[in-house]
């Protein structure tokens, strides 16, 4: 069997793929969970149970967070490009001086 057979079976579900897309977003902008829970209205502790698959979210607060990062919220649920899911993120002190 080739590669390209098994492709459909790696694909993350796609609350995996907005959870861990959401997380890059809010790495590449800075933006730490508490805080994005506040712009959003919900607890850190439930924006991370989202984010992490745990507890469904609801495509309204898909678009709220989405529209909190300023990105289209589509681009949570894209299919195609390589998410990176389950590795820890650079660490504040790792990112450098912001821009």
């Amino acid at each position: 069997m080739s590669d390209e057979t098994h492709d459909s079976d790696r694909k993350l579900p796609a609350a995996k793929r907005a959870g861990a897309r959401i997380h890059m977003a809010m790495w590449e902008r800075r933006i730490r969970q508490a805080d994005l829970a506040a712009r959003v209205g919900m607890s850190q502790s439930t924006l991370s149970k989202k984010l992490r698959g745990e507890v469904p979210m609801t495509v309204d607060e898909l678009v709220t967070i989405a529209h909190a990062l300023g990105i289209p919220a589509c681009e949570l649920l894209e299919e195609g490009e390589e998410v990176p899911v389950g590795g820890p993120l650079p660490h504040r002190h790792q990112l450098g001086a912001a821009s």
